[in-house]
């Protein structure tokens, strides 16, 4: 009984009934205007696909598990990257995944103590930037104010690269922990050692997406999780090529 509950679940609140109206509208429609009935079948197709787990996680493992070089050594500084605030009836916080970001940086620098650099500024119309926000958060957990340093102009991953560096480039910093979430690692990664080098960039991922836990039914059930963790790694795909083909016709990010 709690496997038929929870499939019928997972049925109601999925985009199932989305998919379902689709490719029956579509077959209904392909005998009058066959045009549009195609459409509608492949873009409930595409719907489906993008929601299940195992397509799901065969884009994000891709992004997550990359391998990068740099050299292991104990890092200057932590940088921190932005990802998102909310504003709610309660004031403003940080994201899920931003938070995960900041706990990350909190564990690092308890393991070994160094500055702190937040980045990222005032973002979609909000009155506060995401560092300060981040920051009054890593205080809530121990870290000491003075060993947190805010960037506040940023807007991108690209002006998280050139603030930081502006900021860092009388401190003699040679080696970077750079903490983000691991499907956004490897675009990190690549603008980062484009905009500050010779400085050694060590990656430290936190925030997985790829989730392989499930059962043989549910991998193949569509889930609004699934679909948006398919449209934040699709989106990281996009920036990357974005920035290499940049690179590649004007020879600058």
């Amino acid at each position: 009984m709690f496997y038929i509950e929870k499939l019928i679940g997972l049925f109601i609140f999925s985009p199932m009934i989305f998919i379902l109206l689709l490719i029956l509208g579509g077959i209904i429609l392909i005998g009058k205007k066959w045009k549009t009935g195609l459409i509608m079948i492949f873009s409930g197709i595409f719907l489906y696909m993008g929601s299940i787990m195992p397509v799901s996680n065969f884009l994000t493992e891709r992004l997550e598990n990359k391998i990068f070089e740099y050299s292991d050594e104990t890092p200057d500084i932590y940088v921190v990257l932005g990802g998102g605030s909310i504003e709610n009836i309660n004031g403003i916080e940080a994201t899920r995944g931003a938070l995960k970001r900041i706990v990350k940086g909190v564990e690092e620098y308890n393991t070994n103590p160094k500055n702190i650099y937040i980045s990222g500024g005032r973002v979609l119309g909000s009155k506060h930037s995401e560092s300060s926000i981040y920051k009054k958060t890593m205080m809530k957990l121990g870290i000491p104010s003075e060993d947190i340093k805010i960037e506040e102009e940023s807007r991108n991953t690209y002006e998280n690269a050139m603030y930081i560096k502006k900021e860092i480039e009388n401190e003699g910093v040679t080696n970077i922990a750079l903490i983000t979430s691991a499907i956004h690692m490897p675009r990190s990664m690549y603008i980062f050692k484009k905009t500050l080098n010779g400085i050694n960039i060590i990656p430290i991922k936190c925030d997985y997406l790829t989730n392989e836990k499930y059962s043989f039914i549910e991998n193949f059930l569509p889930n609004y999780n699934n679909l948006m963790n398919t449209n934040s790694t699709l989106w990281e795909y996009v920036g990357i090529v974005y920035y290499k083909l940049k690179i590649f016709i004007y020879g600058i990010i």
